[in-house]
């Protein structure tokens, strides 16, 4: 006789001990854990929350727990734990599914970890072919308006979408249209009573077909290492965030890792703010260790970006998974600077490839040699994002103005956003030194801008600067239809003047400005020279912050050539351009 417990870890492996207990109830789950044990294998996760799965276990499905738990819990708030008796969590490429027999519907549910670009997801990239009568929801677990970057790209990419089949929503909020029974839940901690609910028992037989062979799926659990994903269970949220904030943030140092990542006020004035800014760097410092002897980080030991840090392939490889996406998406479409294993390398990486997995070029390593060869270029990058982050930060401790940035990341390398342009489904594409949000609040006052940075050399002639406002004047409408959530999009020209160059530095100011004012670009000019310059009474006297970190330029200053204002000389101290 076929036993339940079995029967659902084989349907929804790696459950939770909190969901099978609520669904079982506490005391028949530990029973039948003792009399199938041989049959059951367990993990423990570094939240010492326990997973289940029938044996054979898949661990290729570990880096995609937490968003699958996330998944699982909605559909149980929402209704109630029955909707787990013939569900599949995963299948193909979705994350949930079940037949909702009362509406004759298919409900597949997709999770979204958010912070990657949404292009990369498997959700878009990929999109099944459905059969009649399936409604899909993406459950994101970050902020509302990342809704809006996952709703236009599935408008665009994913035709069903247009028909009004796709419902992107945000984790938390219990909102599915109408159209979907709403069944009474079942939200007590005990044992599951199918006779208490209203949910319908369906056979199996009963359930029709699921039209979702037409195209070949591609699985984001083939990973190459069995022991990497087993490796992932170690590891806390905060390390998959610190990961992809290095992933986004290469060539940093050790000290710069830990202001920018983990550093609260980076200016404490007093001795309990110090000590608190103190213990928050050393977790981060214990965490890159970690992270080091797990082959996911790697320390470049060699060269003009020595004692930096970078991903390894095992870290991009489980990024991916634990996103929901393959590394060659990742290499295609995210802001992450990625090269393929070069196919003379074949041999040697033999014993990493899965022969059901027919990507070869899907294993991919993290560029690194674009930042040695431009080193000064991706130095001042990092000193400019870094006083930017500063800057914010000390205006917020000292004279209180509640402004944040976050999303930094500080990479070149392209930035490639879907668009729909007379009909037909284009690309733009654009070449960014760093891009972050800006926030400002103050009471019912709120606003936030998308900031897209550009750091130019003296050695930019002017036609080349103008060049670039081009691709910016075709990019940023674009760009505004995934912004929806923001109140403008910003470019921010950084320029270091110190160096020498072709042509006069105001000549290049005033062209620059005057462009983007006639391309109706929002944005402001700054000079290194100004940010470097001290002013009386602005320089914090206990900064934790390391002046080299951000090259001893603080972005509070009045540096900002605003081009609304030009040709005037009015300048705008951060963050007060952009009001």
């Amino acid at each position: 006789m076929k036993n339940k417990l079995i029967d659902f870890l084989r349907r929804m492996p790696w459950a939770s001990r909190e969901l099978l207990e609520k669904y079982f109830g506490a005391e028949d789950l530990e029973k039948d854990l003792l009399l199938y044990s041989k049959k059951i294998t367990s993990i423990t996760r570094a939240d010492n929350q326990t997973y289940y799965s029938a044996k054979p276990a898949n661990y290729h499905l570990l880096p995609g727990i937490s968003r699958r738990e996330m998944v699982r819990k909605f559909m149980s708030e929402k209704y109630g734990y029955s909707i787990f008796d013939e569900a599949e969590s995963p299948c193909g490429n979705a994350d949930f599914r079940v037949f909702l027999g009362d509406s004759e519907t298919w409900l597949r549910v997709w999770g979204d970890m958010g912070h990657i670009a949404p292009e990369c997801l498997l959700i878009f990239r990929n999109p099944p072919v459905f059969g009649d009568n399936v409604h899909d929801i993406v459950l994101t677990c970050q902020v509302p308006e990342r809704i809006f970057f996952l709703k236009t790209q599935a408008e665009i990419i994913w035709k069903d979408a247009r028909k009004g089949n796709v419902e992107i929503i945000e984790a938390g909020k219990n909102h599915i249209k109408s159209i979907l029974p709403d069944f009474k839940s079942n939200r007590n901690v005990g044992k599951y009573d199918p006779q208490e609910e209203s949910y319908p028992e369906i056979s199996k037989d009963q359930i029709p077909p699921f039209n979702d062979t037409q195209k070949k799926q591609i699985s984001i659990q083939e990973m190459r290492s069995t022991f990497l994903c087993r490796q992932s269970m170690e590891l806390k949220q905060q390390d998959y965030d610190l990961l992809r904030f290095i992933a986004c943030n290469p060539f940093l140092k050790f000290p710069e890792i830990g202001i920018l990542f983990g550093g609260n006020s980076c200016c404490a004035m007093s001795y309990s703010q110090t000590k608190k800014e103190n213990e928050d760097i050393n977790d981060v410092f214990e965490e890159v260790n970690i992270l080091k002897e797990k082959k996911l980080l790697s320390k470049i030991s060699h060269g003009s970006m020595k004692d930096t840090y970078v991903p390894t392939w095992q870290g991009i490889d489980l990024l991916a998974a634990y996103h929901g996406t393959i590394p060659f998406y990742l290499r295609k479409y995210s802001q992450w600077p990625q090269i393929s294993f070069e196919e003379k390398h074949f041999n040697t990486h033999r014993a990493l490839l899965n022969e059901k997995f027919s990507y070869f070029d899907s294993h991919c390593n993290y560029a690194m040699k674009w930042g040695e060869i431009r080193p000064e270029h991706q130095i001042l990058c990092k000193e400019f994002c870094a006083a930017l982050i500063f800057g914010a930060r000390f205006l917020k401790s000292v004279f209180g103005f509640d402004i944040e940035v976050s999303g930094l990341t500080t990479i070149s390398s392209n930035l490639k956003i879907s668009s729909i342009k007379r009909g037909r489904n284009i690309i733009q594409q654009l070449h960014p030194d760093g891009c972050c949000t800006v926030t400002y609040s103050q009471a019912a006052f709120k606003k936030k801008w998308k900031v897209f940075i550009e750091i130019e050399r003296n050695r930019n002639s002017k036609y080349e600067l103008l060049d670039k406002l081009e691709k910016y004047k075709f990019f940023i409408p674009a760009a505004k239809q995934f912004y929806e959530g923001y109140d403008d999009v910003v470019v921010m020209f950084f320029f270091d003047d110190t160096e020498e160059g072709n042509g006069s530095v105001e000549e290049k100011r005033r062209a620059l400005l005057e462009t983007m004012k006639n391309y109706g670009i929002k944005g402001c000019f700054g000079l290194l020279s100004d940010a470097k310059k001290t002013i009386d009474g602005w320089e914090p006297k206990h900064a934790r912050i390391e002046k080299e970190t951000c090259g001893n330029m603080y972005l509070y200053r009045k540096m900002w050539q605003v081009s609304d204002y030009w040709p005037d000389t009015v300048k705008l101290a951060f963050p007060f351009f952009l009001l």
